[in-house]
């Protein structure tokens, strides 16, 4: 089998695990949409029809993908001081306001609670990075998102659910862009796989369909159901053992790295990272360090690229995550940090 770690998920098949709640199953009362920019475009959508919305506060460091999708809808975009550098309550007294919208992150998985204090305003709660987190199963948050296609392997999928039971953004039809990309992305799941299993050996086939996928997803034109195959494969992961999974690997990792100062955040107690956050002094060691784990075959990400505020953009620039999740097993955490403990010996 090739040994590659990271990047995208491929294929995989959960028919021969016991049982396990799905994600709908966790949260009952919710929809699934096409992707977590969609499920959170129909959100705000539904907000201003509802509640009269009109200025959205985005933290500063954040998937700016995210902002260039919402900023067709009659609302205005702000940013907030907020990202995994700061700790402790942030200061929004100010813009404690009923038509303000906040969205808060739960990033990398790291966060316990939420750190916003707002009594008039409402915060719609970002928990991608860990979707049945303590801080989601138990959040008070007018709303809550995720990214489903980030934590689970899955081609496409985003949902939304109401902590306090409010009226949720009803799914439109399916769209035939989104269709596309939905499948096309799935084709390259079925390759890589097979490509892993050494029986197919052209891997930029499946590298083009991922990246050409991808760049659909920032169309409208996606703006729809999905397709239902992928609801069906999203409500049949058993997501309490995926998470389980993940975090064996992560503590497993973490021990194994000889330099425990690269790593953010290592005592993680009950939490469940999104994956293992490697941060370095300055930008010039990450990039040499991401350029020696993937000429050794591991495909870290960088959370994220094309940010724009000052702080935001000088912790993007030091920051790796390694994955570990449901993919790899002890042997695989342990190859990995030989890589890592090798370079740094060897540096």
């Amino acid at each position: 089998m090739q040994q590659e770690y990271g990047s995208d998920f491929h294929f995989m098949d959960f028919s021969g695990l016991p049982k396990s709640p799905g994600i709908q199953d966790i949260y009952a009362q919710s929809n699934l949409f096409f992707s977590g920019r969609t499920a959170l475009y129909n959100l705000i959508q539904k907000g201003i029809a509802l509640y009269n919305w009109q200025n959205i506060y985005l933290p500063e460091y954040y998937c700016h993908d995210v902002d260039a999708f919402i900023k067709a809808l009659p609302v205005n975009i702000f940013y907030y001081n907020d990202g995994p550098y700061n700790t402790g309550i942030i200061d929004t007294a100010a813009l404690d306001k009923e038509n303000n919208i906040f969205i808060h992150v739960n990033y990398f998985g790291l966060n316990t609670q939420s750190r916003l204090q707002l009594k008039n305003a409402f915060v719609i709660e970002d928990h991608t990075h860990d979707l049945t987190s303590e801080w989601a199963l138990n959040s008070t948050a007018h709303y809550c998102f995720a990214s489903l296609r980030k934590s689970l392997p899955v081609a496409a999928g985003g949902i939304v659910w109401s902590p306090q039971q409010l009226e949720l953004p009803q799914v439109t039809a399916e769209k035939n862009l989104g269709n596309t990309a939905a499948y096309m992305k799935l084709a390259a799941m079925f390759l890589k796989k097979e490509y892993l299993n050494e029986h197919y050996t052209n891997k930029q086939d499946f590298r083009n369909l991922f990246i050409n996928s991808e760049s659909l997803f920032e169309s409208h034109e996606t703006n729809g159901a999905l397709p239902p195959i992928i609801q069906n494969a999203i409500n049949t992961i058993p997501i309490e053992l995926l998470r389980i999974h993940k975090i064996n690997n992560y503590k497993q990792l973490s021990n194994a790295i000889h330099e425990k100062e690269i790593i953010w955040q290592q005592q993680i107690q009950d939490r469940c990272p999104f994956g293992c956050m490697l941060f370095f002094k300055e930008a010039l060691q990450r990039d040499k360090m991401k350029a020696y784990l993937i000429k050794n075959h591991i495909y870290p990400a960088v959370l994220w690229p094309n940010q724009k505020e000052a702080k935001a953009k000088a912790f993007s620039e030091k920051v790796l995550l390694i994955h570990c999740d449901v993919r790899y097993n002890s042997a695989d955490m342990q190859c990995i940090a030989d890589t890592i403990n090798h370079y740094a010996h060897a540096g």
